[in-house]
């Protein structure tokens, strides 16, 4: 018996926190380059060597913001749409006001013309302690989609490689209305490539995410909340935009609905067409010997979608909703790489010059929810929901390597063949319960089980010939079953939050 408790408590983590204004903080002002407050600017602070969030907070008005009383040694993190990006170095002894910080103009150089990003109202919010980023009716709406949208969104970092976490940490979820996606790395970027940002109401953030979240989210948790509309009538909604930087982009988003009192369908078709292009490198020395890697890296793949959503609500305690899409992200795309390689940090020993051919790429995820709400009053609420996705993915890439001295001269070349196929099926049945007798309390509950099914396989060629040793094929079954319970009271400026939870 003592054992079996032993692995229970083992199985259990506890989220807890407590939110209270301060007497004594530290506090600070941003301003512009004509010394006027900046508004709506989000400051984080990091703590450090561990690079752990510790706070984040928004400039008022007058450009004012103020931290919960810390000691020690920080990095201060500060964004602003329109402005480029602060970090400092900060010492934090006691209660102090910080000097004035001066932001620059983040201005985007086409030629001979210069375009300054300025916005005419706030785009962010704190709400519950999570930061929302508003893209509804703003610049952000027609950014692209919505890898885009993060891209730009403050305090949310996207490396080259489509990584996404808050601030400098990591373990990062990603939510659709509240809804996890069961996706990493490649597979995720390129679903939010195929969800265009003029579907998108708002973005929260939030470092320290309740109990009902998974624990996968530790590092934070982005919820992308989509559009919805329940007005009764006909609606068709297009949207259109063309681009250029160094390609031309084309996007198009059409949405039709048919709405009645008690019944709503929806029907919506979306695309992204055009290359993105980047380049990156590095320097790094090893062992006393330098290199410096340098890449031209182009994307030529589509990205296209399709929808269809149905509810039905025949009184105010019910309501079904049906939801069905399918994303598809097909094309080509090539990486050129140059290597130089130094014996020691000046003599140039060889040339290494690599290309990945990416002659086809081929995405398709199919993504269907069927959830069931009923609410017998204002104080509560049940909800039951199914889910089942399905990614499939192929790649075929030539990969040509050729070594040269360091007078150029060709020493050997390798041909390399890669063929990755990828087989996921999710499959999942959340059940949740809220309960808020009054303002001040609210409860929630809720259980998850999930199966997910994966066959992959990777074919690898050196020179026309399969190598063994690095080919291989991959089979992973995984059952989940998820427990939570969440409870909040709410004191004026007083918020305490406790929760319980068990994977």
């Amino acid at each position: 018996m003592k054992f079996l408790l032993k692995v229970i408590l083992s199985c259990i983590g506890i989220l807890y926190s407590i939110s209270l204004s301060a007497q004594n903080n530290a506090s600070g002002r941003i301003v512009d380059e004509q010394s006027k407050g900046i508004d709506a600017a989000v400051v984080m602070l990091i703590s450090l060597p561990d690079s752990i969030l510790i706070e984040t907070t928004l400039t008022d008005d007058n450009g004012d913001f103020q931290l919960p009383e810390k000691t020690g040694h920080f990095l201060l993190y500060i964004r602003a749409l329109g402005y480029k990006e602060f970090k400092k170095d900060i010492t934090i002894t006691a209660s102090e006001i910080l000097p004035t910080i001066q932001l620059e103009a983040d201005n985007v150089v086409l030629k001979d013309v210069v375009v300054t990003a300025r916005k005419s109202r706030p785009l962010t919010s704190l709400s519950n302690g999570k930061l929302q980023i508003n893209v509804a009716q703003t610049y952000l709406t027609d950014i692209g989609n919505a890898l885009d949208v993060l891209k730009h969104s403050p305090g949310i970092s996207v490396n080259s490689k489509g990584d996404i976490s808050l601030a400098t940490l990591g373990g990062t979820a990603i939510y659709i209305n509240g809804k996890k996606l069961m996706l990493q790395g490649e597979e995720l970027s390129a679903y939010l490539r195929s969800l265009p940002s003029s579907k998108i109401t708002r973005i929260e953030s939030s470092t320290n995410p309740n109990a009902s979240f998974g624990t996968d989210g530790a590092g934070g948790v982005i919820n992308i909340i989509l559009k919805s509309n329940e007005r009764t009538g006909t609606f068709l909604t297009t949207s259109h935009s063309l681009s250029y930087w160094k390609n031309i982009r084309q996007n198009s988003d059409i949405s039709f609905s048919f709405n009645k009192s008690k019944w709503q369908l929806g029907l919506n078709y979306s695309h992204s067409l055009g290359h993105y292009a980047m380049e990156y490198g590095f320097e790094k020395v090893q062992d006393g010997n330098k290199s410096i890697s340098e890449t031209s890296d182009t994307d030529k793949r589509n990205t296209y979608s399709v929808g269809v959503d149905f509810s039905w609500q025949p009184n105010q305690k019910n309501k079904l909703y049906f939801n069905s899409t399918m994303n598809l992200l097909v094309g080509p795309g090539l990486t050129e790489t140059t290597t130089q390689v130094y014996n020691g940090t000046s003599t140039l020993d060889g040339i290494l010059k690599a290309r990945n051919d990416y002659v086809k790429q081929k995405t398709i995820q199919y993504n269907n929810s069927i959830n069931y709400l009923y609410q017998p009053s204002e104080s509560r609420q049940l909800s039951f929901s199914v889910d089942w996705t399905h990614f499939d993915g192929k790649a075929r890439c030539k990969q040509p390597n050729d070594y040269f001295s360091s007078n150029n001269i060709l020493i050997r070349s390798d041909l390399f063949y890669s063929q990755p196929d990828k087989d996921i099926d999710i499959y999942a049945l959340l059940a949740d319960y809220k309960y808020k007798p009054n303002a001040q309390n609210e409860w929630l509950i809720g259980a998850k089980t999930s199966l997910i099914k994966s066959n992959n396989i990777f074919l690898f060629k050196k020179n026309g010939l399969i190598d063994s040793q690095r080919s291989n094929r991959f089979k992973y079954n995984e059952d989940n079953i998820e427990t939570y319970v969440q409870y909040t009271l709410s004191l004026n400026k007083l918020e305490l939050s406790t929760g319980l939870r068990m994977e």
